[in-house]
């Protein structure tokens, strides 16, 4: 049996796989407006940073529409869990909320408008999730009795972290 070792990455130079010494090209992220983004974006593991990448519209867009005064705490990559079709998106916790958005895309062109969802902690009753490995799905749950389910994340343990994070913020935002 042959077992594929990855190294740990070290700035700059990729990812070194065992097998035939092939060195994967280090994550480039484009520049982002805002830097409590960039440093979110940067503390994401190399394999959601390559998710967030694609995702670089998302990011601008949403750049845009929170308060220049509202922090990013996190962020990780998301898309709607009940669709067909290649889907980009970003979700982006701060103290005050979950904020969404993503689009469809064919051929590296979006189809249609983009979809943008804003989860402020006052309207959200419930964080759950699933963090597995094939299977990354959050459910936010609105005091109206909607549920709204995405996947987030590409890698269960970056799922879990910023899903927690998520949870620990709303359960602060209640007092």
């Amino acid at each position: 049996m042959i077992r594929l070792r990855v190294d740990p990455v070290k700035e700059g130079t990729g990812t070194t796989m065992g097998l035939f010494g092939n060195k994967l090209p280090p994550v480039v992220i484009p520049p982002i407006r805002r830097a409590d983004i960039a440093a979110a974006v940067a503390a994401t593991p190399p394999k959601e940073q390559s998710w967030l990448t694609q995702a670089h519209a998302e990011i601008d867009y949403l750049s845009d529409l929170l308060p220049a005064d509202e922090p990013v705490q996190g962020v990780a990559r998301c898309a709607p869990s009940t669709t067909i079709g290649f889907w980009v998106g970003v979700i982006l916790l701060t103290p005050l909320r979950l904020a969404a958005v993503y689009a469809r895309y064919e051929k590296s062109r979006i189809v249609g408008e983009p979809t943008v969802q804003n989860f402020p902690f006052t309207d959200v009753s419930q964080l759950s999730f699933v963090a597995e490995k094939y299977l990354n799905v959050a459910y936010i749950d609105t005091k109206d009795g909607k549920r709204t389910t995405l996947e987030v994340g590409r890698d269960p343990a970056w799922t879990t972290s910023f899903m927690s994070l998520g949870k620990q913020t709303l359960n602060r935002s209640k007092f």
